[in-house]
């Protein structure tokens, strides 16, 4: 699950509706511990709200509380009833972050992720490389073959993709044939070497002769923010496409390609 960052305020309202029944008066004042964890579960899925329920049990033990399934307020109930919704919640978050046809994250969970490893980048004082990939002649593959065999080689890539890059790299599916890759401590180098590992690994891999062109672009090397990042990436991919079948660095302009060198 891509874990997103909880509000300040809905921490404070968590924390509230955790604390208060502890001051007594009606059992219904221990439906609130319902908010905590339904808040915690949306931003932290099933575990978070299952971390909110055990603290609800070990509060309701410290006050003496009667046994669960008295009265009106029964924590058994509250209890199953959060981790369902944390359950609901994760299952959600995760559909509304991924790509339905080729299971990568979509534009929306790139560009979360992009951000926090941007932040990540900063605080540690490392590289981090964007690298957006082009399916060579794609429409012509739709015109030929018909859009669901399209579709087929779109998840072909992705498989690919996954295949060739590391457990900590974020891919996405970028917007119809375009990918992208996150490279988090990944110099302008390390991301033209990848690139071209993917390059060849496609051409050699895919069922039909397909080939892919890719631009790079390194932070803090060649891009001081998120959108001067992802412009120079999108740059480098269109001086790549000019002659394809290649991976290309903007703004230096190393190139990888079946017969070039890298220049970095």
């Amino acid at each position: 699950m891509l874990k997103q960052r909880v509000p300040p305020i809905l921490i404070a309202v968590a924390i509230a509706a955790l604390l208060l029944p502890l001051t007594g008066g009606h059992a219904d004042l221990w439906l609130l511990h319902l908010v905590p964890a339904q808040i915690v579960g949306f931003y932290r899925g099933t575990r978070g709200a299952l971390l909110l329920v055990a603290a609800s049990w070990v509060l309701a033990l410290l006050v003496n509380l009667p046994r669960p399934l008295d009265g009106t307020g029964p924590l058994v109930v509250i209890s199953a009833f959060s981790l369902v919704n944390g359950f609901l919640f994760e299952k959600l978050h995760k559909r509304s972050f991924l790509d339905d046809l080729t299971g990568l994250y979509n534009r929306r969970g790139f560009l979360l992720y992009l951000d926090q490893h941007l932040a990540q980048a900063e605080r540690l004082d490392i590289p981090l490389s964007v690298a957006v990939v082009d399916i060579d002649g794609f429409k012509s593959i739709n015109d030929n073959y018909g859009h669901l065999y399209g579709d087929q080689v779109l998840c072909q890539v992705a498989r690919l993709i996954k295949e060739t890059c590391r457990a900590a790299d974020v891919a996405a599916r970028w917007g119809g044939d375009e990918f992208a890759l996150a490279l988090l401590d990944t110099s302008a180098s390390g991301a033209l070497i990848l690139g071209e590992r993917l390059r060849v690994h496609v051409e050699d891999k895919a069922s039909l002769p397909i080939t892919i062109s890719i631009g790079v672009s390194t932070f803090p090397t060649h891009a001081k923010g998120k959108r001067e990042l992802l412009a120079n990436a999108d740059r480098a991919l269109l001086l790549a496409k000019k002659d394809r079948n290649m991976v290309v660095l903007e703004p230096n302009r190393g190139i990888f390609s079946p017969s070039v060198e890298p220049v970095v």
